[in-house]
Parts: C-alpha cells; structure tokens; sequence
C-alpha cells in the first residue's frame, strides 16, 4: 500500500464499536449464512459504520452478499460492492489496489 498508514485492525467488534471514529479493515469469509449479520447492522449507522465489499463474480454466495449489501443500505450504512470479474472466493491477485480503494471510500464516507 502507498502513502501513510491508515489501517486499524480492531482486535474484537467491542474495540470497533467504541471506537467509530477510526477505521477498520475486517476481512470475513464467503456471506454464506445472513442471518448471522443482520443482527449486528441494527444501531451500526449511528455507531458511523461504513463498509466496502469485495466479491467475486463466480463466488458461490454472491447473491447472499448482494443481499447484505442492500441490507446494510436500508440500515443506513454507508456500502459499496465490488464485484471483480473471473474471480471465485478467493483474493484478486491487485488486491493492495482494492486495499487503497476501500480506505478511500472509507475516509470519504
């Protein structure tokens, strides 16, 4: 990645939650199961929560993650999907590039 660093790993969803103001970068698996988010999205607008998704357009549960997608957006959450082409659930060989564009969507929402 280029330029100064930006990225947070928050060590447990308490740390993320008392701490809006700063940004994270969790990296979860396939969105196989939604009802394991969908409890977490009430509240996660006025915590300032923001996602970027990265998904594969051959990955098995993309539907799943375009759900989630429109689900976070009704909960009020700032959310961009990107869908990369050819790609299963695996990470893009230019995934530092995804990496630069999530923290700028990020610090821009």
């Amino acid at each position: 990645m280029r330029g100064r660093p930006r990225v947070l790993w928050p060590r447990d969803d308490d740390e993320l939650h008392r701490r809006p103001s700063v940004i994270g970068l969790t990296v979860v698996p396939s969105v196989d199961d939604l009802s394991f988010y969908t409890p977490l999205l009430e509240g996660a607008a006025s915590r300032r929560v923001r996602a970027y998704v990265l998904s594969g357009k051959k990955d098995h549960f993309l539907e799943n993650t375009k759900k989630l997608c429109q689900e976070m957006t009704k909960a009020g959450i700032h959310c961009k999907l990107e869908v990369v082409p050819g790609l299963g659930d695996d990470f893009p060989p230019n995934f530092d590039n995804y990496i630069d564009e999530a923290l700028n969507y990020l610090e821009a929402t």
